[in-house]
């Protein structure tokens, strides 16, 4: 369940899976569930293989204007097998 009250930082759900493919995480319960300050896998405790974290923010945009914002992932998994 995500807590609604926190306003700052970003709130994860770690999954542990039994596969590497691709599954939908909203048909499984999360294992943990918690608060980060910055999208860092190695700040939650995970299984060393076959695990996903769903992250969600809600962002406070002080004014109208073009912003980018950029993501970056380490995971080399090839998905499409």
């Amino acid at each position: 369940r995500w807590d609604q009250s926190i306003k700052n930082g970003w709130l994860y759900a770690y999954y542990p899976i039994r596969t590497a493919r691709l599954i939908p995480l909203d048909t499984l319960e999360p294992a943990s569930v918690g608060h980060v300050l910055e999208l860092n896998s190695d700040r939650i405790q995970h299984r060393p293989n076959f695990w996903a974290i769903n992250y969600q923010a809600t962002l406070y945009i002080p004014k109208n204007d073009r912003y980018f914002f950029y993501l970056q992932s380490d995971n080399t998994q090839n998905s499409s097998k």
